[in-house]
């Protein structure tokens, strides 16, 4: 049996994250980072011995990205450069990405719903999809109809 073979069978749901969110941690500590600081994705494989585009790259730093979020610091991506703390107009123009993104995957799955055959589905489906149905045209409404926060006139 291999190293790798017993690695497998060790760590079932993969091997954990802890370790190496807990190293960045420590190199980078929360109360030392700044906003605009930019952590190089260089100096990210050296730390956590992994490269860059790899699955456990990503697993890894998007461990530690979530732990920073918890004490409100929020970390993008500088386009082939790396990581960098986000100030608040960049922390926005997240959120708006987000917003954007879901709304898009909601109108999608409008879109997807309307190619089912209800006559080829069991009650107990026809159930589940006017559920999704209802789910997926409240939450657009809800987004359409909000009442928008009047903006200061400058």
């Amino acid at each position: 049996m291999s190293k790798k073979t017993t690695k497998q069978r060790l760590y079932f749901g993969g091997i954990p994250t802890e370790p190496d969110v807990k190293k960045i941690r420590e190199r980078w500590p929360d109360d030392s980072l700044k906003v605009g600081q930019v952590i190089t994705d260089e100096d990210m494989q050296n730390l956590i011995l992994c490269d860059y585009g790899t699955s456990r790259f990503r697993t890894v730093t998007h461990a530690w990205r979530k732990a920073l979020e918890l004490a409100g610091i929020l970390i993008g991506r500088e386009r082939g450069v790396g990581f960098l703390v986000l100030n608040d107009s960049e922390k926005l123009d997240l959120q708006e990405g987000k917003v954007k993104t879901s709304v898009r995957a909601m109108k999608r799955s409008r879109e997807i719903g309307t190619h089912v055959d209800r006559k080829k589905l069991t009650d107990e489906e026809r159930t589940r999809q006017d559920f999704l149905d209802v789910k997926a045209a409240n939450a657009l409404l809800s987004l359409q109809t909000q009442s928008r926060a009047e903006l200061p006139e400058w």
